[in-house]
């Protein structure tokens, strides 16, 4: 799937994103702090929650994307209520995903198939395929309540593609995954790539790949070991933990360690630093994630150095991998790194927040492109932008 634009409103915050548009490739958000390059990645993950099922209070959207050879667009809105400060902070301690739980409801949903409308939604009423269904949940979408037909099962399959890439993935305590017995149901190595990250944790499929692909763990080991070339070995361990859970599923966690060159043991992966652990996170994602994966990457810069930044910034920028990677920076080194027609400069004016095309602001040249970049009008009016393109 690629992203090719987006309009979201979140109508009990103030907050509107108007036509933003991405390319195939990479988009690189740049603007001042503050301008809502964060808030763009935040509104694509909450239509991946409610493509997969979930309920976002008082949320209008309307995406453009394709899919293989077809074009989508998916539109809708839920109603809400005015959260107090109390529900919002009980909200972080729910178990349950918010929208089997809250009082937000789909006034509107419409998808369309290259131009045909599939599922057109008011309120209770859905129209699938020119026939009405039974009356279905009205705090899901339709893209996760008819996600088994036809027509809507590579839409719903697309959104779980889509992942937010965080410190969290580094915490060894999320490293914790139910093991399956995959051994014998992986016959290839797309077969692994294609593992849903929903269930199969990175360093899950590090192991499999380790275990199961020689030569392409060897790639990954290879091009960790070309940034850090003090690092002599690198090694995924599954340790099974002694936990009490249902149906007597085993439960392991998985972490990886390394060797260095004079080090005679193991170094584990809560005693490294956090750029050796983000780059591996980083070339583990994009060599195990199935085609048609979209990275979201808020602040690309932290915890790298600047030689971790040249080589991953290579890898995001190859056309061969076919991803697509909606990113944030500030870092200079990180935004001459990637060609102005890349970037897509965001502003905000009151509660609207928009993103313009660099190259309608820049001469064709890259030199000194950041330099340019900080000294257009549109860039330092920042959270005060008024333009009219």
């Amino acid at each position: 799937m690629k992203i090719q634009s987006l309009s979201v409103k979140y109508s009990t915050r103030n907050i509107c994103i108007q036509d933003v548009e991405f390319n195939n490739g990479l988009s690189l958000l740049v603007g001042v702090s503050g301008v809502g390059k964060t808030q763009i990645l935040d509104a694509i993950c909450d239509i991946k929650k409610i493509a997969l099922g979930e309920a976002v209070n008082a949320f209008s959207w309307d995406i453009t994307f394709s899919l293989n050879e077809d074009q989508y667009l998916w539109s809708g809105e839920f109603g809400g209520i005015e959260i107090d400060a109390l529900t919002r902070v009980k909200n972080f301690f729910k178990d349950t995903p918010s929208g089997k739980s809250n009082d937000s409801y789909i006034i509107r949903e419409d998808l369309y198939l290259n131009n045909e409308k599939i599922i057109q939604r008011q309120m209770d009423q859905i129209i699938f395929d020119d026939k009405e269904t039974v009356k279905l949940p009205q705090n899901e979408s339709c893209i996760s309540l008819l996600k088994q037909e036809r027509k809507v099962n590579p839409v719903n399959q697309a959104f779980q593609k889509i992942k937010l890439i965080t410190t969290l993935d580094e915490r060894p305590l999320s490293n914790i995954a139910l093991e399956k017995n995959l051994a014998n149901e992986l016959s290839n190595f797309d077969a692994l790539r294609n593992l849903s990250s929903l269930n199969h944790h990175i360093l899950e499929k590090l192991y499999l790949c380790q275990t199961l692909f020689d030569f392409e763990f060897n790639e990954i080991k290879d091009a960790y070991t070309e940034i850090f070339p003090f690092v002599t070995d690198l090694d995924i361990v599954k340790t099974e933990l002694n936990l009490s859970i249902q149906d007597n599923a085993v439960v392991n966690q998985f972490m990886f360690r390394i060797k260095e060159d004079g080090v005679e043991n193991w170094i584990y992966q809560e005693e490294m630093s956090s750029g050796m652990k983000k780059v591996l996170f980083h070339i583990a994602y994009l060599s195990l994630s199935p085609k048609g994966t979209i990275f979201l990457i808020d602040e690309f810069e932290n915890g790298f150095g600047v030689n971790c930044i040249d080589a991953i910034s290579h890898w995001i920028m190859n056309p061969a991998l076919k991803y697509q990677f909606i990113i944030t920076s500030h870092h200079p080194y990180i935004i001459n790194a990637v060609p102005s027609r890349r970037w897509k400069i965001v502003t905000r004016h009151h509660s609207i927040i928009q993103a313009y095309e660099a190259t309608d602001y820049l001469d064709s040249s890259h030199h000194e492109a950041f330099i340019k970049l900080i000294n257009l009008p549109i860039y330092k009016l920042g959270a005060s932008a008024n333009i009219d393109k």
